[in-house]
C-alpha cells in the first residue's frame, strides 16, 4: 500500500522540471465563470473569458495556473472546487460569473483561498455588450493585474512576457 501510494503521488503530484518551484510561487486554478442567463450561455462568452483569464494570469511571474481541462475533469467527476484545489496543492481559485442585462455585461471575479473558502479579493466589472471580444480581453487583463497584486506579498509577481 505504501509503495502504491508513493507511485500515485509521484505520478500525479510531483511537478515536472518545467515548472518554477520555491517560495513565492502561487498555485491557482481558474474555475469556469458561470453564465447567469441571457444569450451568454449560447455565445460561449463565459468559456472564452475563462480561457482569456488563464492566458493572462499564466503570464504573471510566480504564478502557476492549472490547465482548464484539468479543472473541467474534476467538475465532470463531481469533485468540489475546494477539494480539487486541496488535491492539486493549489493556494487560490479564481471564480466568478457573467450576466447580461440589456446592452450591459456584469462580470464578477473572486479570488478565493482554497483552504478556508474565504474571499481574498472580489470586483465587479460593468461593460457594454457591444463588442464581446474586446470586453473579454480588457477584463482578463484587468483581473490578471488584480490577481497579481493580491498574490504579491512582497511585490514578487509581475506581468511577464
Amino acid at each position: 500500500m505504501v509503495a502504491l501510494a508513493g507511485l500515485i503521488y509521484w505520478q500525479f503530484y510531483v511537478p515536472s522540471r518545467f515548472l518554477k518551484r520555491g517560495p513565492g510561487i502561487a498555485a491557482l486554478a481558474v474555475v469556469p465563470f458561470e453564465p447567469l442567463g441571457g444569450d451568454l450561455n449560447r455565445s460561449g462568452f463565459a468559456s472564452g473569458l475563462t480561457d482569456s483569464l488563464v492566458s493572462a494570469i499564466s503570464k504573471l511571474d510566480g504564478v502557476q495556473v492549472v490547465s482548464p481541462s484539468t479543472v473541467r475533469r474534476h467538475q465532470w467527476v463531481g469533485i468540489s472546487m475546494g477539494l480539487m484545489g486541496r488535491l492539486l496543492g493549489l493556494d487560490v481559485l479564481l471564480e466568478g460569473s457573467v450576466r447580461q442585462a440589456g446592452e450591459r455585461l456584469r462580470i464578477t471575479a473572486r479570488l478565493v483561498d482554497v483552504h478556508t473558502g474565504k474571499v481574498i479579493w472580489s470586483e465587479t466589472y460593468d461593460r457594454s455588450a457591444a463588442d464581446l471580444g474586446e470586453v473579454e480581453s480588457q477584463v482578463a487583463t484587468e483581473v490578471a493585474a488584480q490577481v497579481g497584486a493580491h498574490l504579491s506579498i512582497h511585490g514578487k509577481f509581475a506581468i511577464g512576457h
